[in-house]
């Protein structure tokens, strides 16, 4: 058998189920061959679109109905055995033998007519991309570009802002009057003439709405019902307060969707009806996928990120089109009024009859129904927990809110039908029922030493800058502080819960037996904050501040317990609650932090109490998505806490733990054995209790802690580093070149500005003599001061300053200049008579002062330039030291980044090693303590290698984390991490997440199975003879369950479902 007649075989077997066993005699099944599929490459149970026919049923109304349903700008035509189908034909007349099953198929036409002149099916055409002639207002046409991908501004004139003075109310008008009209031979466009300009605003009005609609769904989640006219106007009002430039972006995208064939032809109003369609079913599958789109903005910008989904969505088979038509139905645009008045969409008309519910009377011959779409069968085999094999987490928790859903639509039902069943015993099975769909809880412990870095590991997973105090000393280790995801819409809360009065008044007995000594004073240790009663001392204190010693020795635990500050918060809980992340940590802060790391005495001596020490535990609340699927993250002290109920509190978590993370830094993991030492008592009696070794999660922190030398040598990398090393030397070489140029610059610049300031002495001296000798008085040259003591031997050149290269001489500070000019005071004193003996030479001319001006200011030029060109080498050194210093940064990153991944892994491994080596210290133990007589060391309980290999190691830096992610701003970078995942940290949420699948996967599992089981129960109550009820109450009974049964398959198929159309 040849594949065409299989496929035939095929499909009117499918054809068959979908008609169903008590189908009308009338009635018969069509089904319509997607147009961009074959018979040779079809599938017969998914690549047909099936409708409920009678005999007068015309061509026309199906392929307008298929035409609704794909929604795609091409024109079709329907063919049967080879025979393209005229409007008018009938099912009766393509089926004269009366088979319950015909098929038909959808071709695209290649010209404006149908033809049947070939029996072949007709190549697929490409659809329209609006590269057509389009008319404007001017009635210039303008020939319009294909949409590329190389730019969203692709559609002259659509890129012009609307016309001004478009009254946009009156465009609502026109819009509400097409689907008014839709299905009738009425025009809206002949009642209202709109320019071109108004008709594309017209669409453009329509796509947005279609965003905010979709949008709104997809944030409502499985909540959404339905839309109501509150919901439909203020979306309208957004965009009657559009401004023109936020018009024109959206009508960039709207024009994606026209067929402008279709409006140049004069059918504009059935090509808003077509876009109408297909652009709702579009925004149901962008928000479907709207990850993919938000990933592609980072790279290529929204615009561009558009038309890559919009081009995946013109590429999809139309099937998949089609269901993401009628998944948009609800978002296509409605009339308020019409809704607001309780009648159906506009969209129920004849031409999308094909994809509403079966709900109406099969009374009209003309009408089409789809299958699909009616109301199954009961059917008893119908499993919740067979439908929901091997899925994912996600898909059965979407399959749980369905459920909710719907057991919180039977309850209505149910309290109607009191008389019939005992109602209130069910609706209490029910309420029960949904309070098991709550997410379950996956407590995962953390523990570490002081100086761990255990806080700013959960902030870095949390992605928060500062949630978890870091610095808080002895309150941040004496405080269990439990994390957990938020729900509310305040994006940051807390609750502190105090101990009781009964604790608090325990404690302090335990207190003051540590803080006094034998004879009712205080300790001399109270002053070791390591010792007992230092202990005892620091948190009394904090809590009473203004006590003095005195005070303490005469008081007892009855009298502090009665303070009035400690009892108004003793038993109580205090919330927090703040949308500014900074604020939130201030405040949190206030109750948990320690006074203890202050240094000003001001602040210690402040007399503010501290709540620390009577905290029972802090619960923050957070929107991190490591916690969204119910991971509760626990900072655990310790159990050595003297107060007992922080001490329960803390063994009461790792009760309850599923996962233990122990975080320790990676400088002294392997050397202190960690994996092994922090294995305290208490966790080896519970993990020897119920063997889950799995559990534990070991976390080395402060991998950006590194000494490149040090991590060489002792992992051997001197051969994979050697070649940076020598770039690294090389660099070093020419940079202490070019600082030792730039300090023989320095100096050379620091000479010729002592040669200017002196030439600039010199001229004024010389523009003195000028105004004397112009004042005319008689002038002789000027004794230089250094002249006189040149007499001795001294040379001069002409223009008064030295010869050769300038002189290294620094500028003085006021008083060295003062003190020089002392002395040459008294130098001139000394050698005034020997002056007066001698000539004062010729006196000057103007002459000669003029020349003397003219070469001390060339002189000065000419060092002026000589101390450019010196500054602007060295700028130029300055620019070469610094792109050296950068490349040689980039060399050391390099290495930086060598040693912390070889140190990752060594220390990874060793770690792992050392944990099982604990393991099997363990399992010795319990051995031992088992049967003593029959134990042998040498004899090994399990594979230790593979519990090595179980324990999940995670090398994580924090800071680097936090940086790459555009936190700690005031702080450096930190080399060695190209990318957020070489800290770790996003590996290290992504289990946190993982942590969580095994208790939702069974809590999910178990609700489903419930659920079942109640539906079960009430079908056989429903069915039973045993109840005194009429025949109409037991149909009542009866039809309650089935439609709930019915709705949820059809909810738990189209979660089944959507994974593979995506």
């Amino acid at each position: 058998m040849d594949s065409f007649h299989l496929f035939r075989q095929k499909a009117k077997t499918e054809g068959l189920k979908q008609l169903g066993s008590n189908a009308p005699p009338d009635e018969y099944c069509v089904g319509v061959l997607y147009d961009d599929k074959t018979p040779v490459n079809a599938n017969a149970k998914k690549d047909l679109m099936w409708f409920k026919c009678k005999l007068d049923t015309t061509a026309a109304s199906i392929l307008k109905a298929y035409e609704s349903g794909v929604a795609l700008p091409q024109k079709l035509a329907l063919r049967c055995d080879s025979y393209i189908l005229q409007p008018t034909d009938t099912i009766a007349k393509l089926n004269p033998n009366l088979d319950k099953v015909i098929l038909i198929e959808a071709v695209t036409l290649t010209g404006s007519k149908p033809s049947n002149n070939t029996s072949q099916r007709g190549p697929l055409q490409t659809r329209s991309e609006n590269d057509v002639m389009i008319k404007t207002e001017t009635g210039t046409p303008v020939k319009q570009a294909s949409p590329s991908l190389n730019s969203i501004a692709h559609a002259l004139p659509y890129q012009l802002l609307p016309p001004p003075g478009i009254d946009r109310r009156r465009l609502v008008t026109v819009m509400d009057l097409i689907c008014k009209y839709e299905g009738t031979s009425k025009n809206a466009l002949t009642e209202h003439k709109l320019i071109y300009g108004e008709l594309m605003l017209l669409f453009t009005m329509v796509d947005f709405i279609h965003e905010k609609l979709a949008q709104l769904r997809d944030n409502q989640g499985a909540s959404f019902t339905s839309f109501n006219v509150a919901d439909r106007q203020s979306i309208l009002d957004q965009w009657l307060a559009l401004t023109p430039e936020v018009c024109q972006w959206y009508q960039k995208r709207a024009v994606l969707f026209i067929d402008s064939p279709s409006i140049e032809n004069g059918s504009a109003t059935q090509e808003m009806i077509r876009f109408k369609n297909e652009n709702a079913g579009f925004y149901a599958f962008f928000f479907s996928t709207k990850d993919k789109y938000n990933a592609h903005i980072s790279t290529y910008g929204t615009d561009e990120a558009f038309l890559m989904r919009h081009t995946e969505w013109r590429e999809m088979s139309h099937r998949k089109i089609a269901f993401w038509v009628r998944n948009g139905r609800n978002l296509r645009y409605t009339p308020i009024a019409i809704q607001a008045n309780g009648q159906q969409a506009m969209d129920n008309q004849v031409a999308a009859a094909a994809f509403t519910e079966h709900k109406t009377s099969r009374s009209s011959n003309q009408s089409v129904s789809k299958p699909n779409d009616l109301e199954p069968e009961p059917s008893e085999q119908f499993s919740l927990q067979s439908l929901f094999t091997d899925c994912t987490p996600e898909l059965l928790e979407a399959g749980v809110k369905h459920g909710v859903d719907l057991l919180e639509r039977l309850k209505e039902p149910m309290r109607r039908v009191v008389p019939d069943l005992d109602a209130a015993e069910w609706l209490k099975s029910i309420e029960n029922l949904q309070k098991q769909a709550a997410q379950p809880k996956t407590i995962v412990g953390v523990v570490g030493n002081t100086g761990a870095g255990k806080s700013s590991v959960i902030n870095a997973m949390l992605d928060e800058e500062r949630l978890v105090p870091t610095n808080c000393m002895r309150a941040c280790t004496a405080v269990v502080t439990e994390i957990s995801y938020n729900h509310e819409e305040i994006p940051y809360r807390a609750e502190i819960e105090f101990i009781s009065e009964k604790d608090w008044e325990k404690e302090l007995e335990v207190l003051f037996s540590d803080l006094l000594d034998s004879n009712g004073n205080i300790s001399r240790e109270a002053s070791n904050q390591d010792s007992e009663a230092g202990v005892a001392y620091a948190k009394i204190k904090a809590v009473y501040p203004k006590y003095t010693h005195e005070m303490l020795q005469k008081t007892t635990a009855e009298k502090l317990l009665k303070h009035p500050a400690v009892q108004d918060v003793l038993g109580g809980k205090r919330a927090i609650a703040e949308s500014n992340p900074a604020e939130f940590y201030k405040h949190l802060q206030s109750y948990v932090d320690s006074k203890e790391k202050t240094t000003s005495a001001h602040e210690k001596n402040k007399s503010t109490i501290e709540y620390w020490p009577l905290i029972k535990v802090v619960r923050i609340y957070v929107k991190a998505a490591a916690l969204s699927t119910g991971a509760v993250i626990v900072d655990l002290p310790g159990v050595h806490d003297s107060n007992a109920a922080r001490a329960r509190v803390a063994e009461g978590y790792m009760k309850q733990c599923t996962g233990l993370w122990i975080v320790a830094p990676i400088t002294r993991a392997v050397d202190d054995k960690a994996a092994k030492s922090l294995l305290g008592e208490t966790f080896k009696r519970q993990l020897k209790m119920d063997g889950g070794f799995d559990s534990v999660t070991f976390i080395c922190s402060k991998t950006d802690d590194i000494s490149i030398l040090e991590a060489q040598e002792s992992l051997g990398l001197e051969q994979e580093m050697g070649g940076l090393w020598a770039k690294s030397d090389e660099y070093n070489s020419e940079i202490k070149k070019h600082k030792k140029r730039l300090d023989e610059l320095k100096e050379t610049k620091a000479e010729y500005t002592t040669v200017v300031d002196e030439i600039d002495e010199q001229i004024e001296k010389w523009e003195a003599l000028k105004d004397d000798i112009d004042d005319g008085k008689t002038v002789y040259a000027p004794r230089d001061k250094s002249s006189k003591k040149r007499k001795r031997g001294g040379n001069s050149n002409a223009s008064g300053t030295p010869s050769g290269t300038p002189q290294k001489k620094q500028r003085s500070s006021d008083s060295d200049l003062d003190s020089d000019y002392t002395n040459r005071d008294n130098e001139d004193e000394a050698y005034s008579e020997e002056d007066e003996s001698e000539t004062q030479g010729e006196p000057l001319s103007i002459d000669a002062i003029e020349e003397k001006l003219s070469e001390l200011k060339t002189t000065k030029k000419e060092g002026r330039r000589q101390r450019q060109e010196i500054e602007a080498e060295m700028k130029v050194v300055r620019k070469q030291i610094t792109e050296l210093n950068e490349v040689d940064a980039k060399v050391q990153a390099e290495m930086r980044h060598i040693a912390i991944s070889g140190r990752n892994e060594y220390s990874r491994g060793a770690i792992q090693q050392d944990f099982a080596s604990g393991i099997r210290e363990l399992d010795h133990e319990l051995a031992e303590e088992t049967d003593a007589s029959s134990f042998n060391p040498d004899v090994d309980v399990r594979d230790y290698d593979k519990v090595a290999q179980s324990l999940p190691v995670f090398c994580v830096s924090s800071r680097a984390y936090q940086k790459l992610q555009g936190r700690f701003q005031k702080e450096a970078n930190v080399p060695g991490f190209q990318t957020i995942e070489e800290t770790e940290v996003p590996q290290l949420q992504a289990h946190c997440k993982k942590l969580t699948e095994a208790s939702r996967e069974a809590n999910s599992r178990r609700f489903l199975n419930n659920l079942d089981q109640l539906l079960n129960s009430l079908r056989l109550l429903a069915s039973s003879d045993s109840l005194q009820v009429t025949d109409k109450q037991k149909a009542t009974r009866a039809a309650i369950v089935e439609s709930t049964y019915n709705q949820l398959d059809k909810a738990s198929s189209r979660i089944l479902l959507q994974p593979m159309l995506l």
